[in-house]
């Protein structure tokens, strides 16, 4: 008890001691005099994201599905909202000309493009009120940027519309100076791309404004690869070296409470562009058996034909994926179409990063 009590006059005695010299730094009417009273003030609380209202479309969407992930569908007529069993929640949107859906779940906001104009949807309030932003838009995804982030190449890393917050304002990726000759692909794209010349609305502004202060919804980590080799048959098997595996296949991502894994399988590459896209198939450890990841079924003991649909998304509780290519979601009963492109989930998990696989940074394919 006395070290205690020790321990304590010392610290409020050199707290004494500072607090004494920076006043002395002070002008005597700062100081306060004799009789001032030195009050401490605490340090505002940081700011905490709060799961949206329960009357809102995002909170009552959940309900609504129980126990079931969510996802969020594009059709060229409407955007819905469908369980992974495929029942239909809800219409969120209805109309012509729908494209290009995009869902920022840090916002929780759906951005999409009807009859050429940028459209958003604000999934935590609690009426579908789609407000216009850009005129003479691009058939593009959306990426919004946080307050204070600026815009620079390679903002988006694929063709898209940045937008800012503070102030508002937008650019289209990629510009006419990214043409590189010799990639002719590329050089349409992008000729295409300059015909459209997109004018920020008002309403866009405002609507864009709003997230100056918003706080994000947390970051879900990406899945981690094993370092372990999870399916050697994978790796040895003769056709390995033809599919690039280069003694590098067979490493994977478990995938939650569905108990399996995606394991990579090879690569295909376009030795034109300087790319390679990993390939994997799923694999089940628990009975040592293969399927393909965009059936989820038809397990096998010797893998299937491997599939450049690496990179899926699981939802939030990890029963489902949807596949990379928007094609559907897969459950624990196989894969299934939804009546549209499934562009996001409604609450999302961890996804793929085929960037860590080592079959995503090798050019052996191209190599003479």
């Amino acid at each position: 008890m006395r070290a205690s009590a020790l321990l304590l006059v010392l610290f409020v005695g050199c707290a004494d001691k500072r607090r004494s010299a920076q006043q002395a730094e002070l002008p005597e009417d700062a100081r306060g005099g004799q009789d001032a009273v030195a009050v401490l003030v605490d340090a505002p609380p940081r700011p905490v994201w709060l799961e949206p209202a329960d009357d809102s479309i995002f909170a009552t969407l959940r309900r609504d599905a129980g126990d079931e992930p969510v996802a969020l569908v594009e059709t060229p007529a409407a955007l819905v909202a469908v369980t992974a069993s495929g029942r239909t929640l809800r219409r969120l949107v209805s109309g012509t000309r729908i494209s290009s859906a995009s869902y920022d779940a840090r916002f929780e906001t759906i951005w999409f493009v009807q009859d050429g104009v940028l459209v958003a949807l604000d999934l935590r309030a609690t009426t579908s009120d789609p407000v216009r932003v850009l005129e003479q838009m691009p058939p593009l995804p959306v990426l919004l940027l946080p307050p204070g982030q600026q815009l620079h190449d390679g903002t988006c890393g694929m063709p898209c519309v940045a937008l800012t917050v503070t102030p508002p304002n937008f650019r289209v990726f990629p510009e006419r100076t990214d043409i590189v000759p010799g990639r002719p692909d590329d050089v349409r794209r992008i000729r295409e791309l300059a015909k459209y010349r997109p004018v920020l609305i008002e309403t866009g502004a405002t609507f864009l404004s709003r997230f100056e202060n918003a706080i994000v919804r947390p970051h879900v980590a990406p899945l981690a690869v094993s370092d372990d080799v999870v399916a050697p048959s994978v790796a040895v098997e003769p056709a390995a070296t033809r599919r690039g595996c280069n003694g590098t296949c067979g490493h994977g991502f478990a995938l939650g409470a569905l108990g399996w894994s995606i394991v990579s399988a090879g690569r295909t590459c376009q030795c034109e562009e300087d790319l390679c896209i990993p390939l994997c198939v799923l694999f089940d450890p628990a009975t040592r058996r293969f399927a393909s990841i965009s059936r989820a079924s038809a397990w096998a003991p010797r893998a299937p034909r491997a599939e450049p649909l690496c990179d899926v998304e699981l939802d939030a509780t990890g029963t489902a994926y949807r596949l990379p290519n928007g094609v559907g979601i897969c459950t624990i009963a196989g894969c299934r179409k939804l009546g549209g492109r499934v562009f996001a989930w409604l609450a999302a998990g961890p996804a793929v990063r085929t960037d860590l696989l080592r079959e995503s940074d090798s050019m052996i394919n191209c190599q003479k």
